[in-house]
C-alpha cells in the first residue's frame, strides 16, 4: 500500500467523495491531493488497483479510543508503506 501524509488545511470537511457508494466528506486539501493522484499517470498501476492509506478515511475520527490507538501506530503505518506520498496542499 501507499500512505498519504497531508495537511488538513482549515480542517473544514465540505468536499464530498464516494466511498463504497456512500457520501464521505473530506477537506479541500485532501480533495486536491486525491484529484492530483488520480490524474498523475505515475500513480496508476497496470491492474488499476491502487491501495492508499489516508488517516482521515482509515481511522474512525468519531471513535476516540480507536483514534488514540491508531495515532500511536501511524509511525509504523508510514514505515511499512511501500511509498509515502507527501501533500503540502
Amino acid at each position: 500500500y501507499h500512505a498519504l501524509s497531508w495537511t488538513w488545511g482549515q480542517g473544514k470537511r465540505d468536499r464530498q467523495i464516494m466511498l463504497d457508494g456512500l457520501p464521505f466528506y473530506i477537506t479541500q486539501s485532501l480533495h486536491d491531493a486525491l484529484h492530483y493522484l488520480r490524474s498523475d499517470a505515475s500513480f496508476r498501476s497496470p491492474s488499476s488497483l491502487f491501495l492508499l492509506w489516508i488517516d482521515l478515511i482509515c481511522i474512525n475520527q468519531l471513535d476516540r479510543d480507536e483514534k488514540s490507538i491508531q495515532v500511536v501506530r501511524m509511525r509504523e503505518t508510514y514505515k511499512d508503506a511501500c511509498k509515502v506520498i507527501v501533500w503540502l496542499g
